[in-house]
């Protein structure tokens, strides 16, 4: 009878961290949604030294839907989801698209793959990126300086079709990939001097 008590009791110790870490997760500002796709943005809690995005693809629609994200280099060991840029706007720094540039991917000397990813109905995938790996190339400058100021932030992702097709998966080019443009919502940031 004790051990039929005890295990609620020992549960809901067990849960309780999970719980409050779900609970500080930052909620995304969500975009418009387009053919039942939506992009949100949020800036990660504890990572106010170095900033870090968050940015949540989520399937609402009633199908599936494949995406391609951008590339992966070392047959899938490094993704590189450079698809996703964001749009930057300040009163001194003005507006520029910045691209993500992997710090891990300084060249590629073989193959590259696509960075596909299936999105199921009522699926979200997630993905978190330092904001020191984004540039403006605009200005040619990497990294980039930051003003002291509060920017405006949102994501973008533009979705197209398989570019990297290998000899070995032509298939790529017949896959149904999800076409068009998604914005996120729009967050504030300020990024901490160096």
């Amino acid at each position: 009878m004790r051990l039929k008590c005890g295990v609620p009791v020992l549960l809901s110790l067990l849960l309780l961290p999970v719980l409050a870490s779900a609970q500080s997760m930052p909620a995304p500002a969500w975009g418009a949604s387009v053919d039942g796709l939506r992009l949100g943005l949020a800036l990660v809690d504890g990572a106010e030294r170095e900033p870090v995005i968050e940015v949540t693809f989520e399937n609402a629609g009633p199908q599936d839907a494949l995406l391609n994200l951008g590339f992966m280099v070392g047959n899938g060991r490094t993704m590189v989801p450079h698809s996703v840029r964001l749009m930057v706007r300040g009163a001194s720094f003005g507006t520029c698209e910045l691209e993500y540039a992997d710090r891990r991917v300084s060249h590629v000397g073989g193959r590259i793959d696509d960075l596909v990813v299936g999105l199921p109905r009522a699926a979200q995938y997630v993905v978190k990126l330092p904001l020191r790996d984004f540039w403006c190339a605009a200005r040619k400058k990497f990294p980039m300086p930051w003003p002291a100021e509060t920017l405006h932030v949102t994501a973008r992702f533009s979705g197209g079709p398989a570019v990297s097709v290998n000899l070995d998966m032509p298939g790529m080019r017949l896959m149904h990939f999800w076409r068009g443009t998604l914005a996120s919502g729009a967050v504030s940031l300020q990024v901490p001097p160096r």
